[in-house]
């Protein structure tokens, strides 16, 4: 009997130690990585900086916290990228290792919170050297150790970019007209170099509402937008090229602008500079040549006439205008009576009213 207890005792102490050396980390786990906008193209020498984020949870009804050492968020570097740390907030630390960048948590979720999410600051360099025209694949993913995974298809990004030439785009403008109805003025857009550019953004700036010119130069388009209008211009520049855009934006004889003074600035962005959902990568070369400005001098065009006030009617004599009603059929009075047809009404009257009594007194008559 002694024994038989002993061995229960045993038993159930195996048990409990089975219990304390499981991992508390095997309840299932919903989890993804955060979209990554990439340009199409990145320029030679390009660093690029962006947050890896994931985030994930635990389902199935478990009131636990993740444990942060089960996750890791995972970038492949393609050859011709070197890594470096990012500024900001990190969750954890990221290591380099055989074109793989591993990041890991270190921060332990809020208690209670089923929970938690990931921020990786990072910053890619595109190397000098690398070859235009290079293939820069890229793939994001976020491992979930042990557990049930609901959501793997979450946990897995591509893309790929190109590396493209740079080309330092100057801007001016000349030919500023302003005439009675337009002002008319030339873009003159400068590749400075070292390499040959096939598309480039221009943008104008204005305080005024919808200085939209028309108008444009070989390979471009424009798009307006409140204060702004933005250009693209896909044409092929080699360096020490330039084109040239003609714009014209109409005066209207309203329009409040006359009798004053627009300024407007003009911004080119070295090539190539493009937008990824909704992110501008700005490639910057020589910030010197970027920018320009004009001013429409309005104030020698006269301002919009106010509009008149309506005359008042004058008084011209005779009969009266009828009172409202009068006329229509509505009711609500007469004609007055006034002027030289009064004495012939009165006359009328009377003679009715005799030939009426006369009437009456007849029949009386004839009645007796």
């Amino acid at each position: 009997m002694i024994l038989r207890r002993i061995a229960s005792v045993l038993g159930f102490t195996v048990v409990l130690g089975g219990v304390a050396a499981t991992p508390a980390h095997a309840e299932p786990v919903h989890s993804g990585v955060r979209e990554i906008f990439a340009p199409a193209e990145f320029p030679q020498g390009y660093t690029w900086k962006l947050t890896l984020r994931a985030d994930a949870s635990t389902t199935g009804g478990d009131t636990l916290p993740i444990d942060p050492s089960r996750l890791a968020v995972k970038l492949t570097i393609p050859a011709g990228v070197t890594y470096a740390p990012g500024e900001g907030e990190s969750s954890g630390p990221c290591d380099l290792a055989d074109g793989v960048l591993t990041c890991t948590s270190t921060e332990q979720p809020p208690a209670g919170s089923m929970f938690t999410s990931l921020v990786f600051p990072i910053e890619l360099l595109v190397g000098q050297d690398t070859p235009i025209g290079t293939k820069l694949p890229f793939t994001l993913t976020f491992d979930v150790e042990g557990g049930q995974e609901d959501w793997p298809v979450d946990n897995t990004r591509s893309w790929e970019s190109t590396v493209a030439g740079s080309a330092d785009m100057g801007i001016a403008v000349k030919d500023l007209t302003v005439a009675e109805e337009a002002v008319t003025y030339t873009v003159v857009l400068h590749n400075y170099g070292p390499q040959t550019t096939t598309k480039f953004t221009y943008h104008e700036t204005f305080p005024v509402t919808n200085w939209h010119g028309t108008g444009v130069g070989p390979g471009a388009s424009c798009r307006f937008t409140s204060g702004k209008n933005q250009c693209t211009v896909r044409q092929a520049l080699a360096p020490g090229q330039e084109t040239e855009i003609k714009r014209t934006v109409p005066i209207a004889a309203n329009s409040p602008w006359r009798g004053t003074k627009v300024p407007v600035e003009l911004y080119v962005f070295d090539s190539p500079s493009n937008f990824a959902g909704s992110e501008w990568f700005v490639n910057t070369i020589n910030p010197d040549n970027d920018k320009t400005s004009y001013v429409a001098d309005l104030t020698g065009l006269a301002p919009p006439a106010s509009p008149s006030p309506s005359p008042s009617p004058s008084p011209t004599g005779g009969t009266a205008a009828p009172a409202p009603g009068d006329g229509d059929g509505g009711g609500g009075g007469g004609l007055p009576i006034t002027g030289a047809a009064t004495m012939p009404l009165l006359l009328g009257g009377v003679l009715l009213l005799v030939v009426g009594a006369g009437a009456v007194l007849l029949g009386r008559r004839r009645r007796s």
